[in-house]
């Protein structure tokens, strides 16, 4: 029953990803009484957004964060090895795992 329960888990939460409700992070969902029309306001926006990517082009025209001529690990011969990126991914998912289950423990008593 458990074991059931824990696979048709993910299902809910694919439907939930697929089926986005509207943003409501965003200020014109909370806020319907603006000064100005919707319309208006929506070329704002795009404006805006159009006119932030053409300077980010013409003020940022090569690539700055490609190949850094610095190291940024000290010791990086041991820090920056393969064998502790996955000693700490490791760890990073032991983490999520706790933090998860946490969670569903806590989920299951309310």
């Amino acid at each position: 029953m458990r074991r059931a329960a824990l696979l048709a888990a993910p299902a809910p939460a694919a439907a939930l990803l697929a089926l986005p409700a509207t943003a409501s992070a965003h200020g014109i969902v909370q806020r319907e009484d603006l000064p100005i029309p919707h319309v208006v306001f929506a070329w704002a926006v795009a404006i805006v957004l159009v006119v932030s990517f053409v300077a980010l082009g013409a003020l940022w025209p090569r690539p700055r964060l490609e190949r850094p001529t610095w190291n940024a690990v000290p010791g990086g011969r041991v820090l920056g090895s393969r064998a502790w990126d996955v000693v700490l991914g490791l760890i990073g998912v032991l983490l999520l795992a706790v933090v998860l289950g946490a969670g569903w423990i806590a989920g299951g008593t309310a």
